[in-house]
């Protein structure tokens, strides 16, 4: 269980990180498509250290099957239509 302090630190950290993002991507000068990538990219690799170190979050992730989607019998109709990745994606879309 988190402290007081460590809670709050961790909520101060990504409220000033939200607020100055917009103003690093006005600074950038760059294509929307290169800011896209370079989001995401810098995500997973905070990301990736924090799911590699959870033992259920690997065991999850090696559970899952291409049969593991909840609405394979109605994607079976539809041969252009894939399952995602991640059950869990499957309400993003």
């Amino acid at each position: 269980m988190y402290s007081n302090l460590k809670t709050y630190l961790i909520l101060f950290g990504g409220v000033f990180a939200l607020s100055t993002s917009a103003i690093f991507v006005k600074i950038a000068d760059a294509p929307s498509a290169v800011t896209a990538f370079y989001r995401l990219f810098i995500a997973g690799a905070v990301l990736l250290p924090a799911f590699l170190c959870s033992k259920t979050s690997r065991t999850e992730f090696r559970t899952l099957t291409k049969h593991s989607h909840p609405d394979q019998t109605s994607m079976d109709a539809d041969p252009f239509r894939r399952p995602l990745p991640c059950p869990a994606l499957c309400a993003l879309v």
